[in-house]
């Protein structure tokens, strides 16, 4: 009689994973919800209302789409699997959770690691008037270069971009 030997089992592990920015590209979305989630899942995730706090950074709307979905929407669905709706949150909660102070400007360079974005869209967004810069700080690239930014021009665009 021939020995057999069993095949080791693989166990899928209940693996969580910690999320340091605020807001997270469709690709770090897919990352955290697992290879079975492609882009037009999570986009329908967000059609859904599963992941209620997105928005659509782009320098143009109707250009190429540079979707933010809140890390904490992204998190409670990956714990409840969307069997429960997120909870309700103001948009006061929100700011707080995307900005990481309550000082009238924000870095851009700050903003830009919140926003999970490159330096190279905020000051796009900058240039086209999306952001309002702050009255006598540089705009340009390399060193010294991160012009401050109204924080209430960067609430303004988030309310106006918002994926509802």
């Amino acid at each position: 009689m021939p020995a057999t030997t069993a095949k080791p089992i693989q166990r899928k592990l209940p693996l969580t994973v910690e999320v340091r920015i605020p807001l997270m590209d469709v690709a770090a979305v897919r990352g955290v919800l697992g290879a079975e989630f492609n882009q037009d899942d999570v986009l329908d995730l967000i059609d859904l209302g599963l992941l209620p706090w997105s928005w659509n950074l782009a320098v143009r709307e109707a250009g190429r789409r540079e979707i933010r979905v809140l890390a904490a929407c992204v998190k409670h669905y990956q714990l409840t699997g969307g069997f429960r709706p997120f909870p309700d949150m103001t948009e006061a909660q929100v700011w707080k959770l995307i900005l990481p102070h309550d000082k009238p400007f924000v870095e851009s360079i700050d903003l830009a690691t919140a926003f999970n974005a490159t330096s190279d869209l905020l000051l796009d967004l900058i240039r086209a008037g999306l952001l309002q810069r702050v009255d006598g700080t540089e705009c340009r690239r390399g060193r010294g270069g991160s012009p401050l930014v109204s924080r209430d021009s960067v609430v303004t665009f988030l309310k106006s971009r918002r994926i509802q």
